[in-house]
């Protein structure tokens, strides 16, 4: 089944700790675990891509690995972080930091929303990088 392909592929074959299976959904209770899990569903059920919803800070940073591992693999996947309030950016609020600096070496896109009426522009657009293969990427590689 897939959440046997799943649990296999997830964290090299031990399988995911803190995992809770709903219907097709599996819903991580750990940042780290998401990301790794949005790789696994997605290199398991090609022509999907797997999404991840963590929170800021240190969030962001504990999915690191996992989008590292997914970029590398070319798997596609749609990782959403969080971020605290615009009003208060750049003035020490609770886990704020630059998440974007972070993971653009590590992405084919990332971009921050500012207005929410835009969201389903940017998760299309995300979506388009996400699963785009970059011809230059090709061309050194098989150099």
């Amino acid at each position: 089944t897939r959440i046997d392909q799943y649990r296999s592929q997830a964290r090299g074959g031990k399988g995911v700790r803190g995992a809770t299976l709903r219907g097709d959904d599996v819903v991580e209770h750990d940042a780290e675990a998401a990301v790794h899990a949005a790789d696994s569903w997605a290199r398991c059920n090609p022509g999907s891509i797997g999404v991840a919803a963590i929170t800021a800070g240190p969030g962001v940073t504990d999915g690191v690995t996992g989008i590292a591992n997914a970029w590398r693999a070319n798997s596609p996947i749609l990782v959403f972080g969080g971020q605290g309030p615009f009003s208060q950016l750049r003035k020490g609020s609770l886990q704020e930091m630059d998440h974007l600096g972070v993971v653009k070496p590590i992405t084919k896109f990332c971009d921050a929303v500012y207005q929410t009426d835009r969201i389903p522009e940017f998760i299309e657009l995300a979506i388009r990088h996400a699963v785009y293969v970059h011809v230059e990427n090709c061309k050194r590689t098989l150099a």
